[in-house]
């Protein structure tokens, strides 16, 4: 096989591991910011530890369809209404020749790198304008959850473009372990049979509509014997390529997008021989899948495991995350938005005053009483002390007592509404981006 023929297979393989994927070296530190919680002030990238190897990691991103669309239905995506469900990060390692995947839940609890709120991590994609500032979003946020290891290159692509790779392909056959109707609402009969690009896309997302393992463990497994199959075909029929390359080049900047040339294939040709010697490492971001913050479900990451896989794979140690445990999530549900609130309301009427150049002094009093606020919140950590979150009361309560003088010298018609509700996530002084749909 010729090199520039392997740098395409090589390319088209880790295009098909995001289609159909959901989910003693020198230690640095990665200099996350401990001192005021992201709800407040919203992450920033930690400082990139230095990673001893010669590693280039590409992110890959598949979004869902929200619009019922499976059966192949509207000729423009609705981008605000998709997520990346599928989220994953190759490194290469080209100093051990080694090829790791990590995967990330969809619904991993996380903050968006420079946003307020609280968020699943496929929703942070809509947590900008427009897709590539929602790209963008997320390979900041998957940096920040790497703990400063930037991803190299991007990947994102749609339902309907991996339908169109496995019509390209002339479908495959695979013999299914179960009966089940499809997304498509097309119903499949156990045994063996030939898939073409929708029987390959409803195979690779059938969950809850599966007959056996209807969990996303099993639709995992399902995920990789389809991707296992289309790789021997691509293997077997090299030819198919520029057949599918065809396909990517008429759904770029639709279907398709990535920031990678034809040259910048060349990092992904140990990916297509680790695939042909069964050397490729999995790892997942796992964590407990938990009920949080009255009814929705997070998957909060296991610390641990998320430090050592980052070791295993890239030689470097980093911090745990703060803020990032199913108690903080609930208090800050019970407790904690309601500060929130409390200080974007009294800057609010400390700027309604400024305006008018009107009661400096209860000005001041408002803006000492932030700063007392924002220290008490500050010093809430994921142990929650009981003591801390006493002093933090207090703290709020006297910025509720001078804001109600602010507003009593200054004619604030604002209504003083402190209350955090049911649907935070829909709250504006709570999450940046409010109309997210959640899912």
């Amino acid at each position: 096989m010729n090199r520039g023929l392997k740098k395409k297979m090589a390319f088209l393989v880790a295009v098909m591991l995001v289609l159909l994927s959901v989910p003693a070296l020198a230690a640095n530190s990665s200099g996350y910011r401990q001192d005021a919680p992201y709800i407040i002030e919203p992450p920033v990238i930690p400082n990139a530890p230095t990673v001893q190897h010669d590693i280039t990691t590409f992110l890959f991103l598949g979004v869902d369809h929200f619009v019922a669309n499976y059966s192949g239905g509207m000729s423009k995506l609705d981008w605000e209404s998709n997520h990346t469900d599928s989220i994953m990060l190759i490194a290469v390692d080209q100093t051990d020749h080694k090829v790791s995947l990590i995967s990330f839940p969809r619904d991993t609890y996380t903050y968006a790198v420079g946003v307020q709120g609280v968020h699943k991590l496929n929703s942070v994609f809509n947590c900008a304008e427009g897709v590539e500032a929602g790209i963008q979003r997320t390979y900041d946020t998957i940096t920040f959850l790497m703990g400063g290891i930037r991803p190299d290159h991007y990947m994102l692509v749609t339902p309907d473009f991996v339908r169109s790779v496995g019509d390209a392909m002339g479908g495959v056959d695979f013999d299914l372990e179960m009966s089940y109707k499809g997304s498509s609402g097309i119903s499949y009969t156990k045994g063996s049979q030939h898939l073409n690009g929708q029987g390959i896309f409803d195979y690779a997302r059938a969950r809850t509509n599966a007959t056996i393992n209807a969990d996303d463990y099993g639709r995992t497994q399902r995920q990789r014997k389809i991707m296992t199959a289309l790789i021997q075909k691509l293997m077997q029929e090299p030819q198919l390529t520029n057949q599918i390359l065809d396909v990517i080049t008429s759904a770029y900047g639709t279907d398709f997008y990535t920031d990678m040339s034809l040259a910048d294939m060349t990092a992904l040709v140990p990916v297509l021989d680790a695939f042909q010697n069964g050397s490729v490492a999995n790892y997942a971001m796992t964590g407990r899948l938990e009920m949080a913050m009255k009814f929705w479900h997070f998957s909060f990451l296991d610390q641990n495991l998320r430090q050592e896989i980052i070791q295993t794979v890239y030689g470097v140690k980093v911090e745990k995350l703060p803020y990032y445990t199913q108690g903080y999530a609930n208090w800050l549900y019970t407790t904690g938005f309601e500060a929130v609130r409390v200080l974007h309301i009294s800057e609010d009427a400390v700027q309604h005053a400024e305006q008018d150049g009107k009661a400096s002094k209860q000005v001041a009093a408002v803006r000492a009483a932030q700063d007392e606020l924002k220290k008490a919140f500050g010093e809430i950590g994921d142990d929650l002390n009981k003591s801390k979150i006493n002093l933090m009361t207090k703290k709020q309560n006297a910025l509720k007592t001078a804001v109600k003088a602010l507003k009593d010298a200054t004619g604030y018609p604002a209504k003083l509404s402190w209350k955090a509700t049911l649907n935070w996530y829909q709250d504006p002084l709570i999450n940046e981006y409010n109309e997210i749909d959640w899912r």
